[in-house]
């Protein structure tokens, strides 16, 4: 039977004071240019990957 529900996955966890910190480290440090070297890297500017992926998250971490 499969098994249905709430299963708990830690790794979905976050620290927001830590969360801020790395998060405003890299939007100051990284940019498109280094998003490269793998295979799809050529539409990380098309998909908008920085603010979908990156920045796309509980915005109280970007007001920090």
């Amino acid at each position: 039977m499969e098994e249905q529900g709430y299963s708990e996955e830690k790794w979905h966890w976050t620290y927001l004071p830590l969360s801020a910190l790395y998060l405003k480290y890299y939007n100051t440090t990284i940019g498109l240019e280094n998003i490269k070297g793998f295979e799809g890297f050529s539409y990380a500017k098309d998909l908008n990957i920085v603010e979908e992926y990156v920045n796309g998250i509980n915005p109280e971490i970007l007001k920090n």
